[in-house]
């Protein structure tokens, strides 16, 4: 699950600093250079930090509320 999650959060998280970065220009008096670096530090931390906080708490909600795996049986058991 993690290698095919990973790669499209990664694409989606340059699509987002590079927007970002974009109306940084545009709306605020900010150079190109320091507003995209801005935006990667700052959304870069966010999603290392983020993305294993989601994934803890996914695994805490799917424990207790999934089925446990010793009871799943083949259609036809």
């Amino acid at each position: 699950m993690i290698a095919i999650y990973l790669p499209t959060a990664w694409l989606a998280l340059i699509v987002i600093i590079l927007a970002e970065a974009g109306y940084g220009i545009r709306r605020l008096p900010l150079p190109a250079g320091r507003s995209l670096l801005s935006q990667t530090i700052v959304n870069g931390a966010s999603t290392l930090v983020g993305l294993p906080v989601t994934w803890v708490v996914l695994a805490i909600v799917e424990g207790l509320l999934g089925e446990p795996v010793h009871d799943v049986h083949a259609p036809g058991q």
